[in-house]
């Protein structure tokens, strides 16, 4: 469904991603985990155009587009493109001025056009969806962090992507707050989305994920379904990332208990 060719993505001198070969299969989960600074965000970001590759070529159903030091920019594909897929982000980049509610209606009235009462009904049904009925008229303010960003995957959600990427969805809130994002983003699974998820919450990426990458140095070092990352890897970098952090788990449980 979306496929990545040779995609690259220098800052000045910098090569942050170097030549990433990428197929997501439709209604898949594919989990990105890595050190900080190996290109993860930077791949999403690519995927979403919110950083425009470098080098190399993305397709996504039919449209096919290309990037390279000789290639015109072209908006218009390129908006298009950017609507089939949704994001969210470490923040929740929410409108504090507007309602969970009109968080939401904002881009199904103006991006996809959609009259407003018909718009006001889907958000609260996406809204509903993430948990957060008896919220709609609540400010992000008076929301916590959780709350909004379960707002932030129901505003991604509106715009019906064919693929939602999410980067580090989780890093900014408590620990007592994760567990609630992390089970409307399994919601979505058993629904059958296609997610593509950077993250450090190595238990989720062993329940849910179809398939790990694990980026170092803007390249995919390693790959593989759940069971052969976190069972039977042979790749000695990945066995010491995932013990860092069973360790890390370890020691956070001992700290509970005390």
């Amino acid at each position: 469904m979306l496929k990545l060719a040779g995609i690259g993505k220098s800052f000045g001198g910098r090569e942050v991603l170097k030549g990433i070969d990428l197929t997501i299969e439709r209604g898949t989960t594919t989990i990105l985990i890595g050190p900080s600074g190996s290109g993860k965000s930077t791949l999403l970001n690519c995927m979403n155009l919110l950083e425009i590759p470098s080098a190399g070529t993305i397709e996504l159903g039919e449209r096919r587009l290309a990037f390279g030091p000789a290639t015109k920019r072209n908006q218009k594909e390129w908006i298009a493109y950017r609507r089939q897929t949704g994001m969210v982000f470490q923040s929740h980049q929410l409108f504090p001025h507007r309602t969970a509610l009109e968080n939401v209606m904002e881009g199904l009235v103006v991006v996809k056009r959609m009259p407003k009462a018909e718009a006001r009904s889907r958000a609260e049904q996406l809204l509903r969806q993430v948990g957060l009925g008896a919220f709609l008229d609540c400010y992000p303010g008076r929301l916590s962090g959780g709350q909004q960003q379960r707002v932030g995957i129901a505003r991604a959600l509106a715009m019906d992507p064919a693929v939602l990427l999410f980067d580090e969805p989780t890093s900014a809130l408590d620990p007592e707050l994760v567990g609630e994002v992390l089970q409307v983003m399994k919601a979505l699974t058993r629904q059958g989305m296609t997610l593509v998820v950077a993250t450090h919450e190595m238990k989720f990426a062993r329940e849910v994920g179809d398939r790990i990458l694990f980026l170092e140095g803007g390249e995919i070092a390693e790959q593989g379904t759940p069971e052969q990352m976190f069972g039977a890897c042979r790749n000695e970098r990945v066995r010491q990332f995932l013990g860092r952090f069973a360790e890390t788990a370890w020691n956070e449980r001992a700290l509970a208990g005390t």
